[in-house]
């Protein structure tokens, strides 16, 4: 699990009893308060770099300056991405059919990150059956969040 101390915060927990998950809240006994921390996560897919893009775009950099977690739903192309991406934040990847052998090893293909508290399933996503989302959602049933990668379609 990601925490960053930097950024906490109160909120009204409606005496003590607000749905929030046990290891991103603190209850302050009888104040009516929660202290939650935030977290601050990247979403990106598809950087196909070096074949499509030369290096990450510059608004790509600068939220990825402040994150805490980095999500990567696959089509790396190639794996110097990956400890680019590392040097900024903690990164959850998958592979996605465009990437090459090693880097579907390193990752697979499926994946669950623990984000304070929560399970995020991580896929690309690629196939022939319904939407990319639809895929997605399908891979991981019953968990909190879904991430797909490719919004192409063959044809």
């Amino acid at each position: 699990m990601i925490f960053s101390g930097r950024r906490r915060g109160l909120i009204p927990c409606n005496g003590g009893r607000r749905n929030l998950n046990k290891a991103t809240e603190y209850k302050f006994q009888g104040s009516g308060f929660c202290e939650v921390i935030f977290l601050r996560v990247v979403i990106v897919s598809d950087t196909h770099i070096p074949k499509r893009a030369k290096r990450l775009p510059s608004a790509l950099i600068r939220g990825l300056e402040r994150a805490d977690a980095i999500l990567h739903a696959g089509d790396w192309v190639d794996e110097s991405v990956i400890e680019e991406l590392e040097a900024y934040a903690p990164v959850y990847g998958v592979a996605g059919n465009c990437d090459p052998p090693e880097i579907r090893r390193r990752l697979g293909e499926k994946r669950i990150a623990r984000l304070g508290g929560y399970r995020i399933g991580l896929v690309h996503g690629e196939g022939r059956k319904g939407t990319t989302l639809e895929r997605a959602m399908a891979a991981f049933v019953g968990y909190t969040d879904s991430v797909g990668g490719t919004f192409s379609r063959s044809k």
